[in-house]
């Protein structure tokens, strides 16, 4: 059987939801028999400077013809003139997490580089992938993509339930790249408003992607006197992480935009009550009655939910008990590596 070819951008052990995605996927593959080529690709993406041109080409010159090439958005979407020169020959196929065009912060001549190069890198393939019925649909509003989506959800592996803080001080967890996308900014402002109230918080996620608003992060909690108890504690190993989930008694994610949110599930699998926004795919990643929801950069809504949780028991109750409810109707990721498999061999069959 040939090998599939996997491209992503740089190592696919990145602490990212999206590469979390990849690196899952490409190890499920592998263990069902198949063969899978992982090309870890140099420079930037999106951005597609001369060292991502340059990987990504020699990759793709290096592929046999009539290979099928597996994409992650972000490569794909920042180099389509690379693809456009090797598409007749190969099976390309995307893994769609969210538009490129989605991410916050971006000015309007950027946004509409991204459309456009999204949209021309996307004709290139015979087959899409999207992550989330949010990003399915997404796709279709931009006119980014008008054939038929395949919707594969992220898997989530059963880990016991966690125990807590045991102690005075609840903790509160947020696991996300330190990025504006990810609102953490937001949540230190909340927790500004209620300090005068019992909590500790770990925001837990790599300062790497953006190292100046880290930073930015950093100053806020020195300046409002938090340092004692606001710890952004950069990417943690596996083991680190389990546990902080476990010591944890609420998992906030106030992001302004998710195409899915990995992380909401890996705090249900812990039977953890969750605050997040109405971003994106949020509102259908979040399981009904698991979790408070508020508007995304609304600071006082946040801080209200918060300390709403913290402070009625019969509705922190309430919320943990309808997560350990949802924790057992999560997909496994062999689930999702079975409907990728079969997605797989129905798009080249077509192609």
């Amino acid at each position: 059987m040939n090998p599939l070819f996997f491209l992503v951008p740089g190592p696919i052990d990145r602490p990212t939801g999206g590469s979390r995605y990849d690196h899952r996927v490409v190890e499920g593959l592998r263990d069902s028999g198949l063969e899978v080529v992982v090309a870890e690709l140099a420079g930037d993406f999106p951005g597609g400077d001369a060292i991502s041109v340059n990987a990504t080409r020699d990759a793709l010159e290096g592929i046999g013809d009539g290979a099928t090439v597996i994409v992650d958005g972000l490569v794909l979407a920042a180099l389509p003139e690379v693809f456009a020169a090797q598409a007749a020959r190969l099976c390309l196929i995307a893994i769609v997490h969210h538009p490129i065009a989605d991410e916050t912060g971006l000015d309007p001549l950027q946004q509409a580089d991204y459309l456009n190069r999204e949209q021309q890198a996307l004709n290139q393939v015979q087959g899409v992938i999207a992550t989330s019925a949010f990003t399915a649909n997404r796709l279709a509003e931009l006119g980014l993509y008008q054939g038929a989506v395949s919707i594969i959800t992220p898997g989530c592996e059963k880990k016991p339930l966690a125990i807590g803080s045991q102690g005075d001080d609840p903790q509160i967890l947020c696991l996300g790249s330190l990025i504006p996308r990810k609102g953490q900014h937001n949540l230190i402002q909340a927790l500004v408003s209620i300090r005068h109230l019992p909590w500790r918080c770990q925001c837990v996620g790599s300062r790497a992607l953006d190292p100046t608003y880290a930073g930015q992060l950093q100053a806020m909690i020195e300046h409002e006197g938090l340092a004692e108890r606001v710890t952004l504690t950069g990417a943690l190993e596996a083991k680190a992480l389990d546990t902080a989930f476990d010591e944890s008694d609420l998992f906030v994610l106030p992001s302004h935009y998710e195409g899915y949110g990995m992380v909401i599930t890996e705090a249900i699998a812990r039977g953890l009550p969750v605050i997040t926004t109405t971003a994106g795919a949020l509102p259908t990643t979040l399981p009904h009655g698991a979790g408070l929801a508020v508007e995304p950069n609304d600071t006082e809504a946040l801080a209200r939910a918060i300390e709403q949780v913290l402070t009625d028991p019969i509705l922190r109750e309430r919320l943990q008990t309808r997560a350990r409810e949802a924790r057992e109707e999560l997909t496994d990721w062999s689930q999702t590596v079975s409907r990728f498999r079969t997605t797989l061999e129905a798009i080249q069959s077509h192609a």
